[in-house]
Formats: C-alpha cells, sequence, structure tokens
C-alpha cells in the first residue's frame, strides 16, 4: 500500500476543505475579488451552491489576510448543533468561539453576563463592541460559515431575521462607532440575500459585497490540477481536458474525477475511453435514486423533497427540452434551481451545469419525479373529493400553508395556477395529451382547495389576499 504521502492523487480534496498552502488549490476570480473587498473594508457574501469550494476560498483568503496583519476568525454555524434550546445559548456560543479562536482571556464574557436586563442579541453586539473590539489590535474579519443553518435550528424563540439585522446595523454603525471600522463580517452558505432577512416589513439584508464563486476555468485550474497526474503515462493536458468535457469544472467533481484517475491509472492509451469509465464508476454507477456522490445526492434531495420542488422539476425538465430561459433573478424558482448546483448562468440563459448532470438527471429521470408528486396531489385531491370538500390530510394542509406562506411569488392563486399551465404547455415532450388533461383538472381542484383552506382550517391569517 503507498504512503499516502507519496502518492500525488490525495492531494486532490475529497469533500472538505482544500488545506491552507495546498498546491493544488485552484485560485480563481473570487480569490481575488474577496480579498480585496476585505482589504477595502467592505462587508462581503458568498452564497452558492454546496460543493463549490466557499470554505476552501474562506481558508486561503483568509490566510492572505493574515499575512498583511488582519486577524480572521472562522465560525461554523453548523457546529453549534440544530437543538438550540434559546437564542441566549446561540449567542453565547458565538462569542466564546471568537474568544476561543482569537485566544483571548475568558473572562471577558463575563462582562456580558452583567448586561441580562439586555436581550440576548443585544448582549452579543455589547460583546462585539465594548469586550471585543476594544481587547483586540488590528483589523479583524470575522466569517460566518454555513448560515443557512441558521434556517434550520429548531427553537423559534432563534430569529434568523434579528441575527442578519444586527450583522447589517454592525455596517451602518461604523459612523456612530469609529472602532467598527476595524470588523469586517462575510457570510458564506447556501441561500439568497433575499432569504437573510423575510420579513417584508423589515429592511433587505441590502450591504456588502456579492462575490460569485463559480466553476473552474480551465486555464486557471490546468497548473495546479495536472500536479496529481505526475506519475501517469499519458498527455496531462488532454487528460485534464477530457475530465473537464465532463465536469465543466464543477469543483468538487472534478477534484474527485481527478483523484479517481490519478489513483488507479498508470498508463492511459485511450483518455476518453478511460474518463468516461471513472465518470460512470465515480458519478452514475448507483442510478435509481442511489447515487453515493454527494453532490449528485444533494441536488436529488432538492429536487424531489424541498422547496420549489415542483417547480424546480418543470423548470429544469423546460431547460432539457431545449427551451431558452433567460436569467431572471426575481424569480425563487430561478433562484433556488441555481442554488442547487444543477444549473448555471451561460450567457444569460440557464444551461445544466455539466454533462454529468445531463445523465444523472435526465429527462426520464424528471419525468419518474414529477409522476410520483402526481400521485401524491391525486391522492390528496381524491381525499378531499371524498370529504365532500370539506376536509384535508394533515400533510396536505402543512404543505399548502408552506406554499403560500413561504414560497413568496406562489402566495397568489393566479401565480400558481399560471406556473402550471406554462409548464404543462411547455412540457410536451415525454407526456401524453391525457396526462397533459389530468394536470390542467388538478389545477383547477388545487385551486379549489386552496381557495377554502383558510375556512377549512380557521388560519385566515395564514394568508396574503
Amino acid at each position: 500500500m503507498q504512503d499516502i504521502n507519496q502518492n500525488p492523487a490525495f492531494l486532490y480534496t475529497i469533500g472538505g476543505v482544500v488545506k491552507k498552502g495546498s498546491p493544488i488549490y485552484v485560485k480563481r476570480n473570487a480569490d481575488e475579488l474577496l480579498y480585496q473587498n476585505l482589504l477595502a473594508g467592505n462587508f462581503c457574501y458568498v452564497l452558492a451552491a454546496r460543493q463549490m469550494g466557499k470554505s476552501s476560498l474562506r481558508i486561503n483568503v483568509s490566510d492572505r489576510l493574515s499575512k498583511v496583519g488582519f486577524q480572521c476568525v472562522g465560525i461554523d454555524l453548523s457546529s453549534f448543533g440544530q437543538q438550540v434550546y434559546d437564542s441566549n445559548q446561540w449567542y453565547y456560543s458565538i462569542s466564546y468561539a471568537i474568544v476561543r479562536k482569537c485566544k483571548m482571556n475568558a473572562n471577558i464574557l463575563d462582562y456580558t453576563r452583567k448586561k441580562m436586563n439586555l436581550t440576548p442579541l443585544a448582549r452579543f453586539l455589547v460583546f462585539l463592541k465594548e469586550c471585543f473590539l476594544p481587547n483586540i489590535s488590528g483589523k479583524v474579519v470575522l466569517f460566518f460559515d454555513e448560515i443557512d443553518f441558521v434556517f434550520s435550528t429548531q427553537n423559534y424563540m432563534l430569529s434568523s431575521d434579528d441575527f442578519f439585522a444586527a450583522i447589517r446595523s454592525l455596517y451602518n454603525e461604523r459612523s456612530e462607532y469609529p472602532e467598527l471600522e476595524r470588523l469586517n463580517i462575510v457570510l458564506l452558505g447556501v441561500t439568497t440575500p433575499n432569504d437573510l432577512i423575510k420579513d417584508p416589513l423589515r429592511t433587505p439584508f441590502n450591504i456588502g459585497a456579492s462575490i460569485p464563486v463559480g466553476n473552474f476555468k480551465f486555464e486557471e485550474a490546468k497548473e495546479p490540477l495536472l500536479i496529481g497526474f505526475k506519475d501517469i503515462i499519458a498527455d496531462h493536458f488532454l487528460l485534464l481536458a477530457e475530465i473537464f468535457y465532463w465536469t465543466n469544472g464543477h469543483p468538487a467533481m472534478t477534484q474527485k474525477l481527478c483523484r479517481s484517475i490519478a489513483m488507479h491509472e498508470h498508463v492511459i492509451d485511450d483518455i476518453p475511453s478511460t474518463v468516461e469509465k471513472h465518470v460512470n464508476h465515480v458519478f452514475l454507477k448507483h442510478q435509481e435514486d442511489k447515487s453515493e456522490d454527494d453532490t449528485i445526492i444533494h441536488i436529488s434531495k432538492r429536487l424531489m423533497n424541498g422547496p420549489f420542488c415542483v417547480n424546480l422539476l418543470w423548470l429544469f425538465y423546460r431547460i432539457l427540452c431545449g427551451e431558452k430561459i433567460a436569467i431572471d433573478n426575481t424569480q425563487m424558482d430561478q433562484l433556488h434551481i441555481k442554488l442547487s448546483g444543477l444549473v448555471i448562468n451561460e450567457n444569460g440563459y440557464l444551461a445544466v451545469s455539466n454533462r454529468v448532470f445531463l445523465l444523472a438527471f435526465s429527462r426520464q429521470w424528471v419525468i419518474k419525479q414529477l409522476e410520483k408528486h402526481d400521485r401524491t396531489l391525486a391522492s390528496d385531491i381524491d381525499y378531499w373529493i371524498m370529504s365532500g370538500k370539506k376536509e384535508l390530510k394533515p400533510s396536505t394542509a402543512t404543505e399548502l400553508i408552506k406554499t403560500l406562506t413561504s414560497l413568496e411569488y406562489c402566495v397568489h392563486l393566479d401565480e400558481i395556477e399560471g406556473e402550471y399551465y406554462r409548464a404543462v404547455n411547455s412540457s410536451i415532450t415525454g407526456f401524453s395529451l391525457k396526462a397533459r388533461l389530468r394536470y390542467y383538472r388538478s389545477v383547477e381542484w388545487l385551486r379549489e382547495m386552496i381557495t377554502s383552506l383558510p375556512s377549512l382550517l380557521n388560519r385566515e391569517t395564514h394568508f396574503k389576499g
């Protein structure tokens, strides 16, 4: 068995963060953009799909900043656990993490304990302004990673709106508290700027620079990634080009495919066949919704069970059918399908991110998932009709409430109906006339179910309009 330190294949990182100073770290435009914005004192946010190298970007930019006198603190919000019992725990955990990582005397936390008459959030802000900054020199950057975890904590007393509004206030209060000029904050996660503060009565999260993180470009990736091929007898340049043909530079998938080839190949005569063999082994060998690749599993979950799932499936099906759909960042379904990593912006239009995804999420796969949702909807409608249109399954009621209250563009019935009709009319291939007519009738019933839902549940306050 080869020593891990002697095998160049192990330079490639599979899941997790590329180590600081690693020779195979690929510097992208985002590296320089984030670095320059933080030097300039700007708050920043890096919001992108999973497995796109956000945390690796944080580690490597932090290393550069530390060399010019910055103190950088990375805080993984997912490390606090989902069972947050109250907001006291949440904000104290963040404060403690900052103190520990900066190797400060933990006694400074005693100051905030004396402010128990303040709210937990107010105590956190006091900690930053009156305890943390006065006891640390130079400029500081707080990197809040996995910020989407804030939305999943199982505690109704913890308001994500409050948390992000507080971060915004630290930026807005710089003129009043000059010390805050030394403090910069970077948010990293899988969400959209609109989701950071959802309450329509509050000011949106409208500060900071957005740092786009995309796929590797071949020219920027070839030098570091070719290092791991040194033991392979083949044209390394053509080998990497063939890998990019399949992954289109997707960071995690490219590294994973590079490692698989570097570990198992020594002499390669037929580069296309060899790479295709590894693509099938690494990404596609476990089909029927059972892929073992983290990226494909994550996308599958978002398309099959996540918010907007039916709308995302229809939208993706339209893309697969060749429809040119212009980028519109006001459309929540577009924002969320881009966050899945499945599609990218290609010359102003939505396009499938890479060739692997075209095989893993084919038209047949999408149709199969839509049929599952169709059967579920049909079952719910049958139950409703059988009750004389007076009862809903608890799961149906919950899902409809969530749809109407959480998904902005689905609040109005006409938009729900319009979305279904557009999807049906644009998706001719693969669906029979009978199937499309069934959807038309389902829309009519769905509309009536939603219209009657407030009176059925006696919860009119959940709905707008």
